[in-house]
């Protein structure tokens, strides 16, 4: 857009502008990362420290959330850059760095009701700050993940609970069966059978 004469753009990963408008993207400080939205830096996993403030390393402060995706497409036309296109809406609809989302596995189901119709149930972990857990499983809904994803022509049919578990220290997650806390499923979100 404009702002004032001048042509704004967006500012890259990794850097910020909290003023809006035209204003000078800063980098954001040390061990963190900025959101899609690029309006504030956030310690990055194994970190902790206030919004926009330094980050220190930390131990046992990271948590993993888990769910699974069920898109409305075929295996074959989940390329590369649709891939990527679903980890970017996957970290814009939850507000966390792309860096922060990676696709865990990818499975293609065909439904008996319509011949030959297919879907695939994407299961995903965003590996997080535990003081950001919370916030993050409850924005992954199929509403925000399709909002996210609108302009990719990727459709999500539904989410499943998102789960809650401490990360591993190698960054992935536990087994979130015996450690964490679940969320319910909003109305019209279905759990995915694997």
């Amino acid at each position: 857009g404009v702002s004032d004469g001048v042509q704004c753009s967006a500012c890259e990963a990794g850097t910020f502008n909290s003023a809006g408008g035209a204003a000078a993207c800063e980098t954001c400080p040390a061990n963190s990362g900025s959101s899609t939205a690029r309006v504030l830096c956030h310690c990055l996993a194994g970190f902790t420290g206030p919004e926009g403030g330094l980050c220190n390393v930390c131990f046992d402060c990271t948590s993993a959330v888990t769910f699974t995706a069920t898109l409305g497409m075929t295996i074959a036309q989940l390329s590369t850059s649709a891939r990527t296109a679903y980890v970017n809406g996957v970290a814009e609809a939850v507000s966390v760095a792309p860096s922060s989302v990676a696709i865990a596995s990818v499975s293609e189901q065909f439904t008996r009701r319509r011949l030959l119709a297919s879907t695939l149930v994407v299961a995903t972990t965003v590996t997080v700050p535990k003081d950001m857990a919370s916030s993050v499983a409850t924005a992954a809904t199929s509403e925000n993940l399709n909002t996210a994803l609108a302009s990719s022509g990727i459709s999500v049919v539904a989410v499943s609970a998102r789960t809650v578990a401490a990360a591993s220290p190698n960054g992935g997650n536990n087994n979130p069966a015996s450690s964490g806390d679940t969320t319910t499923p909003e109305p019209g979100d279905t759990t995915t059978p694997e």
